[in-house]
């Protein structure tokens, strides 16, 4: 009697995705574990083993009877300025940024952390932390990497939602994540419209922090201090970045998700298959899997773009055996 060999598809490693309850973006889809594993049980491949959450980027969460925004900008004066907000009931307090800023959001998703481990003992659940590149104390991520330990699978920046680049970044703190060998999350852009002169505008605004986080800039500053990096968003399709992450496999490795539109201003090179583009610009050997949940299109599936693409090897490389080689796991 011949046995037929089952089709078992690769476990999946989602190595970036948010895990907050409220968020300042007035998002569609659902946010928290729930949300998240109904948006798993729409892919082609939903093996999903290991995830890495993070808080929104830019959080809201509860505190008492108020909502604590701990860090957002605006524009006032022409000038990207940073606040904090209270808010209760009709009533909005302005206050400073504290340097600390996202200390009460890790504690909070590090807790909802400790309940989906119950809920779903299958998954192998990882932590990613915000810093601020230019808030943030080295004593502050000493604090992070004490009080998370081997959960800690990254430290995210997000410079948009910062208006910040890497040239405002504390060289204290980036010598300090440099020495502890976590990889940066790194939020990568870019924008092809002209900068603006003078930010009138949300518009204006958004030109100019996209621009001043683009994947080049973002790569010579990890080369600068020795910083390991994921660049997130597939660095913009940028193939000198492609270059320089091939030459430098250990350093830097690349998000894959979400699905980004690939002839919008965002993209250095354009294109009409951001997926293929990727694959096919820097090779899926150096490309981890993640989707970024809630920050894509409904009914994106990223699993369907890779099984149509890859082969069974390759899928397994971007699937998990990428990102645990870089980020030193066994799942």
């Amino acid at each position: 009697m011949v046995i037929e060999k089952q089709n078992i598809k690769p476990y999946v490693f989602d190595t970036l995705t948010h895990f907050m309850t409220e968020h300042t973006v007035d998002l569609k889809k659902p946010l928290g574990i729930a949300g998240y594993m109904s948006f798993v049980d729409t892919w082609s491949n939903p093996n999903i083993r290991a995830i890495n959450l993070m808080s929104g980027a830019c959080p809201k969460y509860q505190r008492g009877n108020k909502k604590i925004i701990p860090c957002k900008w605006e524009i006032r004066d022409g000038r990207l300025e940073e606040f904090a907000y209270e808010i209760e009931g009709d009533k909005v307090i302005e206050k400073p940024v504290e340097t600390d800023c996202y200390h009460e959001v890790d504690e909070i998703v590090q807790q909802k952390l400790k309940a989906v481990s119950k809920e779903h003992p299958e998954l192998k659940l990882f932590y990613s932390s915000m810093v601020h590149p230019k808030r943030t104390r080295v004593e502050d991520l000493e604090r992070l990497i004490e009080e998370t330990g081997e959960n800690l699978l990254g430290i995210k920046v997000h410079g948009v939602l910062t208006a910040s680049g890497p040239d405002d970044f504390n060289p204290e703190l980036a010598r300090a994540i440099a020495k502890s060998r976590i990889p940066l999350l790194i939020h990568t852009d870019y924008d092809s419209r002209d900068v603006p002169t003078e930010i009138k505008s949300m518009n204006d605004a958004r030109i100019y922090v996209q621009r001043l986080n683009n994947s080049r800039d973002w790569v010579n500053f990890c080369l600068k201090y020795g910083i390991r990096a994921a660049l997130q968003h597939g660095a913009r399709n940028d193939k000198e970045v492609y270059r320089i992450v091939k030459s430098n496999s250990d350093q830097f490795i690349v998000g894959l998700g979400p699905v980004i539109e690939g002839q919008g201003p965002r993209m250095v090179e354009k294109t009409d298959d951001y997926v293929k583009a990727v694959f096919e610009n820097l090779g899926p050997e150096h490309v981890v899997f993640n989707t970024d949940y809630p920050h894509n299109d409904p009914g994106e599936d990223l699993t369907r773009d890779i099984e149509k693409l890859l082969s069974s090897s390759e899928q397994e490389k971007v699937y998990h055996q990428n990102a645990e080689k870089f980020f030193g796991v066994s799942i």
